[in-house]
């Protein structure tokens, strides 16, 4: 989380410390999750890519997909179970690692 606010601010509202996150100060990080097409056989990735929302006093709701962030998740989904899913690579501000622990 650190990472994150570092770079981009406290826009995550999932990484806030209770009370920290104010959408309507600073906007919000939102997801978007696509199947990843080069997918394995049998396998099933997704690609989580975020986005920034902005305060609805500087923008509207649908001005979202102006402001694409850095960051890329891309996720094994294959299991039925989605305690079993798992983080395969985390791309940051062009960076990849193997794992979102690889951040720290």
């Amino acid at each position: 989380g650190e990472i994150l606010h570092g770079a981009m601010g406290p826009i995550f509202p999932a990484l806030a410390p209770a009370g920290g996150f104010d959408r309507e100060a600073r906007g919000e990080a939102i997801s978007m999750m696509v199947n990843d097409a080069l997918s394995p056989t049998g396998q099933r990735y997704d690609i989580y890519r975020f986005q920034w929302l902005p305060p609805r006093r500087v923008s509207s709701l649908e001005s979202f997909w102006l402001h694409p962030l850095p960051l890329r998740i891309r996720v094994n989904a294959t299991a039925a179970d989605a305690a079993a899913w798992h983080a395969l690579s985390v791309s940051l501000c062009g960076r990849l690692f193997a794992s979102a622990a690889e951040l720290r």
